[in-house]
Formats: C-alpha cells, structure tokens, sequence
C-alpha cells in the first residue's frame, strides 16, 4: 500500500500534528498488486483438515528468498517462528505467509492481463516450491494452500464496465 501513496511523509506528519484533515492522500491508480494467503493445507499426523480447521503445526518452512527477490516478489511471513536450534523458520499452522508482487501499469495496459501474469508469478513460486512447508509424512511435498483465482476481479471489473 505504501508504494501506492505518493505523499505517505505528508500524511504521517500530518497524523502526528492532528492536521490529517488538512491533507488529502494522493493515491497511484497506475498500480496493480496481487497479494495471496499461503494457509496450512489438510494432512498431518492426526488428518488435520487444514486451516480454518484443525492445523498442522511445527513443519519447517522453505524459502527460496532468492528467487524471490529475483522475481521481485515480497513474502510477508505471518503465522511462523523461528527456531534458533534448528536454523529454521517453523510453521504454526493458519495463514503461514503471504506472497505480493506490484507492477506500474503502462499507457494502454489492461488491468486483467497485468493482475492475471502476477497471479501466475505467484502461482508458480508456491506450485514449484519456492516456498513451501514441509509435511512430516512427506519431505518432497508442499502442506501449503492458496487460493488460484486471486485478482480475477480485474478481469470481471473490465467485463461490467468495459473502457470506451
């Protein structure tokens, strides 16, 4: 959000001062973010159903903060620890992290195909395992979940009110 407030200084200041009345945020239209949930997934030594249910909690997470960084998309972490003995971050179940890539939007672009590449950057950093939990019962697998059809609103926005 704060890439997209071009006077975030002002407005802070002015929350500081009491004169938020006094200033109005200039917000970027020209931004697109997609930011998606990474949530425990079902399985577990007990057949947890995975969040909202019962979690599986204490699996190691995996993050490939390279490629993340390459691909220029920021992990947010939430419900994770870090475990100093074992050099590890460690999941406690719920909503592990969230992913979130941004992109300026150029003359002429259209919103559904910018959000739907940037869904599928994030799609592919969690199907490929860039970042992961690592189940118990399967060192190769991925307990995360997410939800595949973040940002399709874009899409629908450009169907109801098409551009004249």
């Amino acid at each position: 959000m704060a890439r997209r407030i071009r006077n975030l200084g002002a407005l802070v200041e002015a929350t500081a001062t009491g004169r938020l009345d006094q200033v109005a945020p200039d917000v970027r239209s020209d931004q697109i973010a997609i930011c998606v949930a990474l949530v425990t997934g079902p399985g577990g030594p007990d057949g947890q159903k995975g969040y909202p249910w019962s979690c599986t909690k204490g699996e190691p997470v995996e993050i490939d903060l390279k490629y993340m960084r390459r691909k220029g998309i920021q992990v947010i972490p939430s419900a994770m620890t870090w475990s100093e003995e074992e050099q590890v971050f460690k999941s406690d179940g719920t909503r592990v992290a969230f992913l979130n890539a941004n992109v300026t939007a150029k003359q002429g672009d259209r919103p559904g195909e910018i959000a739907d590449r940037l869904r599928n950057k994030l799609l592919a950093a969690h199907d490929n395992g860039k970042i992961r939990v690592i189940p118990r019962e399967d060192g190769n697998g991925n307990r995360l979940d997410l939800r595949r059809d973040v940002g399709s609103h874009y899409r629908k926005s450009e169907e109801l009110f098409p551009s004249t």
